[in-house]
C-alpha cells in the first residue's frame, strides 16, 4: 500500500478550510449568543456563518487530485 503525500497546495487548502470553519463557527456562535448586538442582521449573520462553515468543511473533506 502506498500513501500519497500531500502537496503544498492541498495542505494549504485544508488549512484554509480549517480557518473558514473556525470563522464560521465563531460568527454563528457570537451572533446566536448576543442577538441584540447584531440587531436586524442577526439572522443574516447566523446564515452566513453556517454557509462559511459548510464551505470550510467541504474544503477539508474534499479529495484533491
Amino acid at each position: 500500500m502506498s500513501e500519497e503525500k500531500l502537496s503544498g497546495l492541498t495542505f494549504a487548502e485544508k488549512v484554509f478550510g480549517l480557518v473558514l470553519v473556525l470563522i464560521g463557527v465563531l460568527t454563528s456562535y457570537t451572533t446566536l449568543t448576543n442577538r441584540e448586538a447584531a440587531g436586524l442582521g442577526a439572522d443574516l449573520f447566523t446564515a452566513l456563518g453556517i454557509i462559511v462553515t459548510f464551505i470550510g468543511l467541504t474544503l477539508i473533506f474534499i479529495k484533491g487530485k
